[in-house]
């Protein structure tokens, strides 16, 4: 396999892991990198000394993705705080719903792109190989 297939499947594995996430939020850091490797392994055929060093990599992204999701949600939460100070409840209210329509929105439009890539994805793999 050339780097462009290893890109784009790791691609791949990173977009279905990232949807998949969101759904199972009970597994820690190392399920995670340990489920990434295992479909890399399977995709790619790693020896055992690849799979370790893929392990350790998707280990680190794992975990760095989680501070950073952490990270955003304190932000997220300060900033609700501190808009709650100036505005008055009806105000408030309006911006909470309007927000809510939004993130419902964002969603549609983050799932139907993340369909897209994935078939872009596969039809790429599929004509280099």
């Amino acid at each position: 396999m050339n780097v462009k297939n290893i890109f784009a499947l790791l691609l791949m594995v990173c977009i279905s892991t990232m949807s998949f996430g969101q759904n199972q939020k009970e597994f820690d850091p190392e399920q995670k990198a340990k489920k990434i490797t295992e479909k890399m392994t399977e995709k790619l055929d790693l020896s055992e000394d690849q799979q370790k060093a893929v392990y350790e990599a998707n280990l680190k992204m794992v975990m760095e993705k989680e501070a950073m999701r952490k990270e955003m949600k304190a932000n997220k939460k300060a900033h609700k705080e501190a808009l709650a100070k100036v505005l008055d409840k009806e105000q408030m209210a309006k911006l909470e719903k309007k927000m809510k329509r939004n993130k419902g929105e964002r969603k549609e439009r983050i799932e139907k792109r993340k369909k897209r890539k994935q078939k872009r994805a596969l039809k790429k793999i599929e004509k280099e190989d």
